[in-house]
């Protein structure tokens, strides 16, 4: 697939606005809404870019789709991307029935988003826990999917979620940290705590050394605050929903292309995303500068490249097909 003039620029030099700082993604946004369903849940979109080429973007966990924005902004230049809050997260409505939490209800909701913009085959970019709803969507309806992009993708089995605990960390903000700890807090409390304390408080391993938190986290926590309240009761529930989880046989039937990204640096982290490759059929891994869980951050330039790359149909340089 041919690269318009636009993205072959993006690759040479950076997209303009990137080139003296960050750029303003609210003007690049097109519309916002919510998708509203008779006995489900309604959906907060937002849809930025106007390009032909459309794909759906998924956050991670009991986030929401705001702090994916920025990250994904250089790939709009042609193309489209819709992101929306999943079912009680982010700016969707809280759910007060936790039976209508669960994985099935999340890959049910992203083919109502599917569905609602009328999309044959679009890209899907997911970031961790999204990464793991793209995957299995994609293996349950196979001919939605056309491309995949998976972002520090959740751990493909459960027993990986207790392995990664033994990632190393930086110990002295862990205690500061567990410090500063409560049980409970009130929605007045809760955007101010969630800058402070996201990094335990939504991050699925312990405190990195070489992760910006502070210069995350008001993009991490610029969400409904009673939604951010009620975010652990989200993601416990929606993992109970797991059981033992095994994804392998759902992935192994997935034939799509995708590219699974993670930071370099930690041998568990790493093998964790490669087990993401050597599940799916046609998949890559590409590890990446550090931070893992962000790769984002560590190398922007290289990062806007490789995903430009694969997304216009090209395995960027330096991905592996493991064995």
């Amino acid at each position: 697939m041919t690269k318009p003039l636009s993205i072959l620029l993006l690759v040479a030099g950076g997209l303009a606005p990137l080139a003296c700082g960050k750029p303003d993604w609210r003007s690049g946004v097109t519309s916002d809404g919510r998708i509203e369903r008779p006995d489900q849940p309604s959906l907060f979109f937002r849809v930025v870019g106007t390009g032909a080429d459309t794909a759906i973007v998924l956050h991670g966990g009991s986030l929401h789709q705001g702090y994916l924005i920025e990250p994904l902004a250089h790939l709009v230049p042609g193309r489209t991307l819709i992101y929306y809050d999943q079912r009680g997260r982010g700016n969707s409505p809280a759910v007060a029935d936790t039976t209508q939490l669960s994985l099935d209800a999340d890959l049910a909701d992203l083919e109502a988003v599917r569905s609602h913009f009328k999309l044959e085959r679009p890209m899907v970019i997911g970031h961790h826990w999204g990464a793991a709803v793209a995957a299995l969507y994609a293996a349950r309806h196979p001919g939605h999917v056309s491309r995949m992009l998976l972002l520090s993708p959740f751990p493909v089995i459960y027993s990986w979620f207790y392995e990664l605990n033994a990632v190393p960390a930086d110990t002295a903000k862990y205690r500061q940290l567990l410090a500063d700890l409560r049980p409970e807090i009130t929605v007045d409390q809760a955007v101010d705590y969630c800058r402070r304390q996201w990094p335990i408080f939504f991050s699925p391993l312990r405190p990195d050394v070489g992760t910006p938190y502070q210069q995350l986290a008001s993009s991490i926590c610029d969400f409904p605050a009673d939604r951010i309240v009620t975010s652990h009761r989200t993601t416990r529930v929606v993992q109970r929903s797991l059981g033992q989880w095994v994804f392998r046989p759902e992935l192994n039937r997935v034939e799509v292309p995708t590219l699974v990204i993670e930071g370099a640096g930690a041998p568990l982290v790493e093998e964790a995303a490669t087990r993401w490759a050597q599940h799916l059929a046609d998949a890559r891994v590409l590890l990446i500068t550090k931070p893992y869980l962000f790769p984002w951050e560590g190398n922007p330039h290289a990062y806007r490249e490789v995903t430009v790359d694969f997304l216009y149909g090209t395995w960027p340089p330096g991905s592996v097909r493991p064995a």
